[in-house]
């Protein structure tokens, strides 16, 4: 199957399946993007991806919802755009807008904004600017099954020092235990931030 490994090609993706949607008389959709192919679209890193992370539905451009299934008319739009592309069936997916009951990082929508493509009529998607792809990277590592991906990304992306710190009080404020904690206080070493590791591990802000 076919993946994406530059920004054209889930503009390309993204096109296609606003005309789909169009043509199959789909409502209006605006979405809030991650994961790899945001990394794909602002250039931040050069690996391939296979899919469009859909982290959430914008409403009225100010508040986000979870995504709980897309309608018929979108999921045939989705399917369509797989067949004509050649790509997985479910390479647009909104798995991971299961973060949002943890809580996302203050002002991502507001930074995304600056990101936005409108895809024909019906569609418009918002990818999350560099800093939270930073935060939610450092959540995605912590995956002691599927965490290397995300440290690999991490490492190509040279995240700076308020990245880390951005990243560090987002995932500070949740409820974690000690193990969670240690790995994370190891990676943010590892990127080469041991002050700050050291810290977020005494549980100091950061």
């Amino acid at each position: 199957m076919r993946h994406f490994g530059r920004k054209e090609e889930v503009h390309e993706a993204l096109t296609v399946l606003g005309k789909q949607m169009a043509l199959a008389g789909a409502e209006d959709i605006w979405l809030l993007c991650c994961g790899g192919s945001g990394l794909c679209v602002l250039e931040l890193i050069s690996r391939s991806t296979k899919d469009v992370d859909a982290l959430a539905l914008i409403v009225d451009g100010t508040t986000l919802k979870p995504i709980e299934g897309f309608s018929a008319e979108m999921e045939k739009a989705i399917a369509q755009t797989a067949g004509l592309l050649g790509l997985e069936s479910d390479w647009l997916n909104g798995e991971a807008s299961i973060l949002l009951e943890r809580g996302l990082p203050d002002g991502i929508l507001e930074r995304a904004g600056g990101h936005a493509w409108q895809y024909g009529p019906c569609l418009t998607v918002e990818f999350i600017d560099r800093l939270d792809q930073v935060a939610l990277k450092l959540y995605a590592a912590m995956d002691l099954l599927k965490g290397r991906r995300h440290v690999e990304d991490l490492v190509e992306m040279c995240p700076t020092e308020p990245e880390i710190q951005h990243g560090l009080k987002w995932l500070g404020a949740w409820q974690s235990n000690d193990a969670f904690k240690k790995r994370l206080a190891f990676l943010v070493e590892a990127l080469g931030f041991p002050g700050m590791a050291s810290d977020f591990a005494k549980g100091k802000d950061t």
